[in-house]
């Protein structure tokens, strides 16, 4: 239920926090969709010109999509925006690249042992599919950093840990900057240190699982730094 606004803030952003509240106390999902324009300002007791401003806010800051036409709908990754840390102005493409994969290394090898000592078996098979979605956008050709990040993401989930399903789609924005430069160059040693890290969630070996990730992120870095040189980085 929705509750009628309080008084303090902006009215705005009071029928902004009340929406997020109710989209939480009902456990909605991604792409499940809120009560029209016209209901919210009944139940809030606000004009629908602030029920549209309200939604601006929410829909800048990624917890909704408007779809005209069709309503509006609770997006992935409520909250979160498309670019945090302002990675799109960065000067220098390069160094931006080689440090995310140097955080990466500090963060993934771990986050995939986690993943192995608390996968359930519903873990194990987004897994395995975002695993076979990846090989399948590689064989029909097409770019497949969208796939590679949601794998990476997907094993993030299998920690149980809600920061960690977080941060790595912020840090995986390295996936199609590698993509762009090294083409389809390491396409088949990418599909199998995905397919070793998949098996060793699946079996609830953490070491071999963070040994693997750990492998799959230096060969990311050693060819950025066959490509560029070291010293023409940072």
């Amino acid at each position: 239920m929705l509750s009628k606004i309080g008084q303090d803030g902006s009215l705005s952003d009071r029928v902004a926090e009340e929406v997020v509240r109710y989209i939480q106390d009902n456990r909605l999902k991604v792409g499940d969709r809120l009560p029209n324009e016209t209901e919210l300002a009944a139940a809030l007791n606000v004009g629908r010109s602030t029920i549209r401003e309200a939604m601006k806010q929410l829909a800048n800051s990624n917890v909704v999509s408007i779809e005209r036409g069709r309503g509006t709908f609770v997006k992935d990754r409520p909250g979160q925006v498309d670019d945090p840390l302002g990675f799109r102005f960065a000067n220098d493409k390069k160094k931006l690249l080689v440090d995310l994969i140097e955080l990466r290394l500090i963060v993934e090898p771990p986050i995939a042992a986690l993943a192995a000592e608390r996968r359930t078996q519903e873990d194990i098979l987004r897994i395995r599919d975002a695993q076979a979605e990846v090989e399948r956008m590689v064989a029909l050709g097409v770019n497949h950093g969208a796939a590679d990040a949601h794998f990476h993401a997907t094993v993030a989930e299998a920690t149980q840990n809600s920061v960690s399903s977080s941060i790595v789609p912020v840090l995986n924005r390295s996936v199609d900057l590698v993509i762009s430069i090294s083409g389809q160059s390491s396409l088949d040693r990418t599909m199998q240190y995905h397919r070793d890290i998949c098996q060793a969630i699946a079996r609830g070996d953490a070491k071999a699982a963070e040994a693997t990730m750990r492998a799959h992120l230096e060969d990311h870095r050693n060819f950025i730094f066959a490509v560029f040189g070291r010293t023409s980085i940072g």
